[in-house]
């Protein structure tokens, strides 16, 4: 196995493996997808070719080599040899990798995969680390324990609606366990929502208790020990501007 960078006029350097493991070769292949670059081989098969030398006798013992081409994102850096780093970096190193789809071709249909998204962007990876979004289309969709998503993972999820589906999220915002200082995604959609056609809220109160007859006392007890604590918040003297003096 070798490898070493191949400079292009007019291109940024890309570069090269060969092997002859198929083994090796897919997984140095499925390494530089991971990490956003863009590969392919083409196979020198062994018959036909003339047999090398070692130590001036030939040699018949041989493979078919497969020769990699990688092109890598700008600042992942392939190499840790000085001199094949230093020629990668002098004919440009690294730039944008490309992908061009070159058809399109039916493969079955199979059942849909449930993920959990925590990105930024609502991206994710999925099969050979193609970027994209689900949209669920004839499907009834249930979100649990919405208390505990963000804001922007609860706009990722609502929009994922496709045609023919329904969406019904579920959460207790008295019970919210995310980080201090991150906002309750089903706290926010009540707000951003609230009034839109098709989207109803359904607020459950004590009544709707099917545990213990106690509970429903307790959760009374609490919103009212809520109310009052927001009314002394209110009413306290910091929260009021100060008065002026009249002359």
């Amino acid at each position: 196995m070798s490898g070493g960078p191949v400079a292009q006029r007019g291109r940024t350097c890309r570069a090269q493996y060969s092997t002859v493991s198929p083994r090796l070769r897919d997984d140095v292949i499925f390494l530089v997808r991971s990490l956003g670059g863009v590969a392919y081989y083409r196979t020198r098969p062994a018959l036909g070719r003339a047999p090398g030398l070692a130590k001036g006798r030939p040699v018949y013992h041989r493979h078919d080599a497969h020769i990699i081409d990688i092109r890598l994102p700008e600042g992942v850096e392939p190499f840790r040899l000085t001199r094949k780093r230093d020629t990668y970096n002098a004919a440009g190193g690294g730039g944008r990798p490309m992908r061009f789809i070159e058809s399109i071709e039916p493969a079955g249909t199979a059942e849909a995969v449930c993920i959990s998204v925590a990105a930024a962007d609502s991206l994710y990876t999925t099969e050979d680390f193609l970027l994209t979004h689900n949209t669920l289309n004839d499907s009834f969709i249930i979100l649990d324990e919405a208390q505990n998503t963000s804001a922007e993972q609860m706009k990722m999820f609502l929009t994922r609606l496709g045609f023919g589906s329904q969406v019904v999220v579920t959460g207790d915002v008295t019970q919210v366990d995310l980080p201090a200082g991150q906002v309750s995604g089903l706290r926010v959609v009540q707000d951003i929502l609230d009034g839109i056609e098709d989207i109803h809220f359904a607020r459950l109160t004590s009544h709707d208790v099917v545990r213990h007859r106690l509970v429903g006392k307790i959760v009374d007890a609490y919103e009212r020990h809520d109310a009052q604590t927001q009314q002394l918040d209110r009413g306290s003297p910091g929260s009021r501007p100060p008065r002026r003096k009249g002359s």
